[in-house]
């Protein structure tokens, strides 16, 4: 009897782990667009700009921080919101395309661009994703800051 029962608690056992499956990835689709006049410089020359994206679980530490303190300190200045980020370059007139997965923890991507004129670009930019599916993301990048379309995504997988 006593064999009975624990045959039928192992047999329970793993059913409900066969039940339990890792949530899907979220994926990331990345289109990013430089325009000719992106990031000018003193004398209204395009230059290049310094793209970080942020893998966060919650946003609001992101959207209240300084540049600076993102820019420089961004473990410490997002401490547990953070789960990783990434560096890029994108030139004037240029685009790229980027295909990125995020952790089941990772529910917004925050993207920061280094403007030379920061007091007046938008330089930061918060968008939510949807976990476990595909995320088409669209930004354009010019001489005022980041602007999306609205977070443009693919219907849901």
């Amino acid at each position: 009897m006593l064999r009975i029962a624990l045959t039928a608690l192992v047999l329970v056992t793993l059913a409900g782990c066969a039940l339990k499956q890792n949530p899907p990835a979220t994926r990331i689709d990345l289109h990013l667009t430089g325009s000719d006049r992106l990031n000018p410089d003193l004398h209204g020359r395009p230059s290049p700009i310094v793209l970080r994206l942020y893998e966060l679980k919650n946003p609001v530490t992101f959207e209240h921080a300084e540049f600076f303190s993102l820019y420089q300190q961004p473990q410490e200045t997002l401490a547990l919101d953070l789960i990783a980020h990434e560096e890029l370059e994108l030139r004037p007139g240029q685009s790229q395309e980027l295909n990125l997965l995020t952790t089941a923890e990772g529910t917004y991507l925050g993207v920061l661009a280094a403007y030379r004129n920061l007091p007046e670009a938008r330089w930061q930019q918060v968008i939510p994703l949807r976990v476990g599916q595909l995320n088409q993301l669209h930004l354009q990048l010019d001489e005022l800051g980041i602007s999306d379309n609205d977070h443009a995504r693919a219907p849901r997988n």
